[in-house]
């Protein structure tokens, strides 16, 4: 099919002899056979036969362009349209159209969705069903549809141009619709909107209209390629044509997941295997392409997802972007254009490691210009090179293709890099580089086999094997829990407990379980408890201890269901969530044990005993950390501190039975102590210190937390562990006991711990049970003096740590936004603070604008201007980094310095 279709030339787009069909004929020639079609080979041969008389008669009668068509048909798929319209929007405006009052039960049905979708019988019923149901018993149906095919795609362009508009302009384009559509329609329609497939074997859809139409979909991510580059099914594409084109997104390869025993994975490959180390990112192709003014990038993730204008467009210096303006460095003079795979990280150059997924994106969007040496930043971790110079290299051997990339990508120094791998051979060599990869708090290990091609869109070969800890049983914990309690939300939490013993019939909760449900889980659990839960205000069963998790529902576990419950690894909570004082890391339902009852399933005893029997030191988070590299900052520390250490007195095991995870740098008597430095004092005096906090601990051990201050991890860590200032291990030593907790020992606690360390002080804030020393005398008088308290009459206490946890309490943000990606990061932000968004900007204190939108500021700023009856307005417009700066910072910084004006200024002081 050569010169045919070229994904680098111009698309012609093929002309039909006939009118477009009936959107009424589209539903039911093809969505209504295929909405469910059931499964096996009877069911697929049936779908077939489907397809292939639809696209038939559409041939006959309209013609090759099936664009239109499948636009809807693969709704999921088609990148072009965004409704920014989700289930509770559209739940909205359909209330508003049919005006369905708030107290009536199609309301609450509308509104509560989601909580109905996964804890009641009706669980099969799809939001767009819901909506169609309710719909058809508010009207009279139409017999006949109106709209064609060309129709309904106009009523969604128009959709997609009011993407950012508010609900009253969405709300007449949906009243049109609703006029002309008679209720299955509707059903499907709301599906499009919902960019959920109306058919199930949209695969098989694709398939029948052109072979080679998955790979070239797979290729472009563009249906425009697939329909109308593929117009007759009988001349194919050449092999060479079947290749990643620079700056087009493909589909990458991906590794599959192996549950077997490391000597079997090892068997799996003919010999040798490289080994690479799996980093918790996100998948990133890049692009690049020479042209005359320099280096153009594109960055796709592997759902071609374009993260351009994040990481940087070109290598123009006013380019914006976290990574391109260090590409220049890192690709080698002569590639005019290239594909590489990799993993992009956020790295953390103090820590010398790689952070959690959830810190990219906030490190990514970062001012560059703004950012300090110190401060976690985007990098890019290369692992392979599919193209380079206008030739594929995706049928080389893989080893051929690391040559190649170790010719082009020259390392910048944490921005930059190539992922480093081993060669290896045997079950062992596995197990132990898996250990390795465990002490980094790595994600896992990818094997792969060196004489492999790259196959785009493949995640099923077996040439690439992902291995993380969790799918592995020596790393794992499987036990048969008990339900006792259950928390009602989108994604339901199971509350699960082990009986005390075989012969008890008290039981203790050990964790929650949230995944690993599919929906027919939640069917038969709630079957087969139907009427048996209790409401947890009106009364507690006495046969179940819990901690400080409790439900919203309980269970009796005598008339309960077991599940089997697998974990990576067992975690101390210092906050005793679950009244074992400890839980399952992790953890995920793999089945309904119906054969087990609450007499059968594991007990509190064998639990405690597989715990001291794992020997997890050498194969989890208790091992040596690595040494970091020095750093200026670290000789500067070591400069100041010159001495100190070598006079700490090791005389004594004070801390024998603590476990200690060191966060950040810590003040210890008065001086700045890393990491390591602060974990060699404590080691001296008996304690241990590790590098997880979810690290496994007998019995007798209690873990701590250190950290000075408020990092992204540990706005993470809060959320499940009280943290802890190194001052509490600092008093410790100076009285050469364990002393009480007081609210300078705390970072961020529980507010009961926050109230109880209250006690241990006095009003003016004075320990009493720790020695004055000089220095902490100074520190009392300068902080009560700063604060402006008298010391005679005031008793305040201190609370000013609390209000990091809580920076938008009170609080509401009406967020301005086109990038769906960024909305959600900038919401998430808002809700970990305490605050709420809005959907009314003038119900907000502030407008924030995440995306540029120059006539809706306008708009807001002549409403804000005009006068009000009620007193002067207190709103102001700020930039996106106003959100991101306040969270980090814990305090609501100033808006001047953030707001948004087209004009004048935009907000009142």
């Amino acid at each position: 099919m050569s010169g045919l279709f070229d994904p680098l030339g111009p698309l012609e787009r093929p002309q039909n002899h006939g009118p477009s069909p009936k959107f009424l004929d589209l539903v039911n020639e093809l969505f209504v056979p295929l909405n469910d079609p059931g499964q096996g080979h009877l069911a697929k041969y049936q779908s077939r036969v489907t397809i292939e008389k639809f696209l038939r008669k559409y041939r006959t009668v309209v013609g090759k362009d099936i664009y239109p068509v499948a636009r809807l048909v693969l709704a999921a798929k088609d990148k072009t349209r965004v409704y920014m319209t989700k289930e509770t929007r559209l739940g909205f405006i359909i209330c508003r159209i049919m005006r369905i009052s708030k107290e009536n039960e199609d309301y609450k049905k509308i509104v509560g969705w989601k909580k109905i979708g996964f804890n009641k019988l009706q669980s099969s019923l799809k939001f767009a069903d819901l909506l169609s149901n309710i719909i058809s018993k508010r009207r009279i149906d139409k017999l006949t549809g109106q709209l064609t095919v060309d129709d309904v795609n106009a009523y969604l362009d128009k959709l997609h141009e009011l993407a950012d508009s508010d609900t009253n302009s969405k709300s007449k384009v949906f009243e049109e619709i609703l006029d002309k559509m008679n209720n299955m329609e509707l059903r499907f329609f709301f599906r499009i909107v919902l960019k959920i497939n109306p058919i199930r074997r949209d695969k098989l859809f694709m398939y029948c209209w052109h072979p080679d139409s998955l790979d070239v979909f797979d290729l472009t991510h563009d249906l425009k390629f697939v329909f109308w580059g593929l117009t007759d099914p009988r001349i194919r594409l050449e092999s060479k044509e079947k290749h990643s084109r620079p700056m087009y997104p493909f589909t990458p390869q991906r590794a599959k997941r192996i549950h077997l025993d490391y000597d079997l994975v090892a068997q799996k490959f003919s010999g040798q295997f490289l080994i690479e180390e799996k980093y918790n990112g996100e998948r990133i192709q890049l692009h690049v392409e020479k042209t005359q003014n320099g280096y153009e990038y594109r960055f796709f993730s592997r759902n071609a997802i374009d993260y351009t204008s994040i990481y940087g467009r070109s290598s123009d210096p006013s380019s914006i972007g976290c990574i391109s303006p260090f590409l220049k460095d890192a690709i080698i003079d002569g590639v005019q254009n290239c594909i590489l795979d990799g993993e992009m990280v956020s790295y953390d150059p103090v820590k010398n490691m790689t952070l959690p997924f959830s810190t990219l994106k906030p490190t990514a969007l970062k001012d560059l210009n703004s950012q300090k040496k110190d401060d976690p930043r985007p990098m890019y971790m290369v692992f392979d090179i599919l193209h380079l110079n206008g030739c594929s290299l995706e049928d080389y051997k893989l080893v051929d293709r690391k040559k190649a990339l170790e010719r082009v990508i020259k390392t910048v120094r944490h921005r930059v890099e190539v992922v480093p791998y081993e060669t290896k051979s045997t079950g062992q060599d596995i197990e132990n580089s898996l250990k390795s990869a465990i002490r980094k708090d790595l994600e896992g290990l990818v094997l792969k086999d060196p004489n492999s091609r790259y196959e785009i869109g493949n995640y099923t070969t077996e040439t690439w094997i992902k291995i993380k800890p969790e799918y592995l049983h020596e790393f794992g914990e499987n036990l048969d829990l008990v339900i006792v309690g259950q928390i009602p939300a989108a994604k339901t939490t199971y509350i699960c407990a082990l009986r005390d013993s075989e012969t008890s019939n008290s039981f203790t909760t050990l964790c929650g379980v949230s995944n690993g449900f599919s929906v027919d889980d939640y069917r038969k659990i709630q079957q087969m408890t139907a009427g048996k839960w209790h409401h947890w205000g009106k009364e507690q069963p006495a046969n179940v201890k819990f901690g400080k998790k409790t439900p919203s529902m309980w269970i009796d576990p005598k008339e309960s269901v077991v599940i089997e419950v697998k974990s990576s690894s067992i975690s101390v909570q210092a906050e005793n969530n679950y009244a074992t004082g400890s839980t399952l890391y992790a953890a995920y339902c793999t089945k309904i044990r119906e054969d087990k009852t609450w007499e059968t399933a594991d007990t509190l005893e064998t639990y405690q005993n597989s715990k001291l029997e794992r020997d997890y030191e050498a194969s989890h988070t208790l091992a040596k950390k690595r040494k970091l590299a020095s750093t200026k900052k670290d000789d500067i520390i070591q400069r100041i501190n010159r001495g100190y250490i070598s006079n700490v007195d090791p005389s004594n095991r004070l801390f024998e039975n603590y476990v200690f995870c060191i966060m950040t740098d810590c003040m210890f008597k008065g001086k700045l102590c890393t990491i390591s430095e602060l974990a060699q004092i404590l080691q001296s005096h008996g304690g241990t210190v590790v590098r997880n906090p979810n690290t496994i601990l007998s019995p007798e051990q209690k873990l701590i937390i250190l950290a000075d201050k408020i990092t992204m991890d540990i706005l993470e860590l809060q959320q499940t562990y009280n943290i802890f200032r190194a001052k509490w291990c600092d008093d410790c030593i100076l009285m050469n006991r364990l002393v009480n907790l007081e609210p300078s020992h705390i970072t961020t606690a529980a507010p009961e711990l926050w109230q109880h360390s209250k006690r241990n002080v006095d009003r003016y804030g004075d320990s009493l049970c720790v020695d004055f020393t000089v220095q902490s005398f100074t520190e009392l008088v300068e902080r009560n003096y700063e604060k402006g308290i008298d010391l005679i009459q005031d008793d305040r206490p201190e609370t000013s740590e609390l209000m990091h946890l809580l920076v938008f309490h009170g609080v509401r943000f009406y967020l301005l936004w086109r990038n769906e990606n960024r909305y959600q990061m900038y919401r998430s932000l808002v809700v970990a603070g305490g605050g709420e968004i809005t959907d009314d900007w003038r119900d907000a204190g502030y407008i924030v604008t995440i995306d540029s939108q120059e006539a809706k500021v306008r708009e807001l700023e002549k409403q804000l201007a005009a006068p009000m009856d009620s007193g002067e307005r207190t709103q102001h417009i700020v930039d996106a980094s106003y959100v991101f700066e306040s969270f980090k910072e814990g305090v609501l910084v100033d808006p001047k310095n953030y707001k948004i004006g087209v004009g004048h200024s935009s907000h009142r002081d």
